[in-house]
């Protein structure tokens, strides 16, 4: 008798010790230290198999679920922990009367809330998955999993590297480039900078929250200053070849024309000469294309001018001016290069 009763002094302490809110305390401690390593092994997340980008190579297999992402470029809101609740089945015979006998608590589910400073809460569950006097609290992973992780997609594929927190993406030249997808993130905010070809490199704030898909911008800034050169150049070329090359008052395909109201035919070959080229300005804009590729508009600030000297069968030669105007539009090519199109 004596003996019996000891034990069942000591099995009710024993039963008892373990917390089912130290799980969530723990969890709580590992993303406020940013602890990516604690966090995959409490929840059992494969980071190298988590979804990636396609067309984009990361700099480390584990990609966004690697400590280098949230390492720099990721913040988490405070995290405070509401009451611990009972969550299941009421108690059965069974449980009733162990509990009567020892005074333990019967296995169940208890549920915790996790609030995310004033963006999200999430209700994280912890178990008992054992019937031993010692029944340790775990964290019931495949219902957490999602109360850590969302997406990030894009809107169209990325031309130049993309930096996600503390990881950059770089692209590579397959054809899965083509398709735009998404990658699996770590809940928090994310500074996201996006270095296309064209453009000067543009940054954004995003914050990944449980179980969303957030889709990236992908906001792009002013043309680089040697792109914007090289598209000037472009289209000087063409003035100039159109100058050289047209005899005719309409040349096809060229920005330089005269319509003096009517289709006379010549006396002989229309002479072009470049008077002035036109002042340019180019103004980075989404794409209307069916790949959504940002582009350049390109618009005329200060109009150039040409002289065209022609004569109509026997009336007296005659030249006149006439503004060029250019319009259009710089995209980046194939491969990667400024191209300009009217």
């Amino acid at each position: 008798m004596v003996l019996l009763a000891a034990m069942a002094v000591w099995r009710i302490p024993a039963g008892m010790a373990t917390d089912p809110r130290g799980p969530v305390e723990d969890l709580a401690e590992a993303l406020r230290r940013g602890d990516m390593e604690t966090i995959l092994e409490m929840v059992e997340i494969d980071a190298h198999r988590a979804e990636e980008f396609s067309g984009l190579a990361p700099e480390r297999p584990s990609g966004l679920l690697s400590a280098e992402t949230i390492d720099e470029g990721w913040e988490l809101p405070g995290i405070v922990l509401g009451e611990t609740r009972e969550e299941g089945p009421g108690l059965t015979e069974k449980d009733a009367l162990s509990r009567a006998v020892d005074g333990r608590r019967p296995p169940g589910i208890r549920v915790t809330t996790m609030k995310f400073g004033d963006l999200w809460s999430v209700a994280v569950r912890t178990s008992q998955r054992d019937s031993g006097w010692i029944r340790d609290w775990e964290l019931d992973s495949p219902a957490t999993t999602p109360h850590l992780l969302g997406s990030i997609s894009l809107p169209h594929p990325a031309l130049g590297p993309l930096t996600i927190g503390g990881t950059t993406f770089e692209p590579r030249d397959d054809r899965m480039a083509l398709t735009s997808n998404g990658a699996d993130a770590l809940i928090g905010v994310y500074q996201v900078t996006y270095e296309h070809p064209m453009f000067e490199p543009a940054t954004e704030t995003v914050a990944v929250r449980p179980g969303g898909e957030t889709t990236l911008s992908l906001e792009v800034r002013e043309l680089k200053e040697e792109v914007t050169d090289e598209a000037t150049e472009q289209i000087r070329r063409h003035i100039e070849t159109c100058v050289e090359e047209s005899t005719v008052l309409r040349p096809v395909g060229c920005v330089i024309g005269h319509d003096p109201g009517h289709y006379f035919p010549l006396r002989g070959d229309a002479v072009w000469e470049l008077e002035r080229m036109p002042e340019l300005e180019f103004e980075p804009t989404a794409s209307d294309d069916h790949n959504g590729r940002p582009r350049a508009v390109v618009t005329t600030a200060v109009p150039g001018e040409a002289s065209v000297t022609y004569a109509y069968s026997q009336e007296p030669e005659r030249t006149d001016t006439v503004e060029i105007v250019v319009g259009g539009y710089v995209e980046s090519g194939e491969d990667g290069a400024p191209t300009w199109r009217p």
